[in-house]
């Protein structure tokens, strides 16, 4: 006999060996079972980790931050940021943009804010039929020097802005952002400073109450 025929013949009995092998079910479940083990305390450690996490960054929050930045997001998908970031009411029937612009103003000095600017957004179209916009500024002197001392990003939201505008059907309308995003949104601010910004935020929706009421 030829060697490489004796080979050939050694190597399909080989095979026919292996092949006719009864499988070891139990090494193979053993081996199943420490991969599942492994796996298992992976994701235990990863979520443990994350949860952690989780814990200190949630501690840090605002107690209504949940709530809020919920309420938000639910606005957010059936309209759009702008929107969803803004807080409006409608002058009151009788009420002409003329006697709302006074209320407010007369308001807004009962709380000691100061007028800084009125931007008349309407007179800058060229139409003849156009829509009222006017944007008044307002500032609150008392933060300041909070800002200055705790959160300079603040300032960017400053000064504290309400939009007087009529729609397309003309009904005028009074608009300012929602502060309280800016507040209770995220980490919870030093106490003193969380109060006068939530002055703040009460002081212009009263000036906005009394320009839609015409300060009645």
């Amino acid at each position: 006999m030829d060697k490489p025929d004796k080979q050939l013949k050694l190597f399909f009995a080989h095979l026919v060996s292996v092949t006719s092998r009864k499988p070891n079910l139990g090494v193979y479940a053993k081996r199943l079972k420490s991969t599942l083990a492994l796996i298992g305390a992976i994701v235990l450690i990863g979520s443990l980790v994350l949860y952690i996490q989780g814990w200190m960054v949630v501690r840090k929050l605002d107690p209504n931050a949940t709530q809020v930045m919920g309420s938000f997001i639910e606005k957010t998908l059936g309209s759009d940021f702008a929107a969803a970031s803004t807080i409006k009411i409608p002058l009151s029937d009788g009420i002409t943009i003329k006697n709302a612009v006074h209320a407010m103003k007369q308001r807004a000095m009962g709380h000691g804010m100061k007028l800084v600017d009125r931007l008349k957004l309407h007179k800058e179209v060229t139409e003849k039929t156009r829509p009222y916009l006017e944007v008044f500024s307002f500032q609150a002197p008392k933060i300041n020097p909070l800002i200055l001392g705790y959160n300079w990003e603040i300032a960017t939201y400053m000064p504290y802005r309400i939009a007087l505008y009529q729609d397309k059907g003309e009904r005028a309308w009074l608009a300012t952002m929602d502060l309280g995003l800016l507040i209770h949104g995220a980490q919870e601010f030093e106490p003193d400073f969380k109060s006068q910004m939530i002055a703040v935020k009460d002081q212009l929706l009263d000036i906005m109450a009394a320009g839609a009421t015409g300060g009645q």
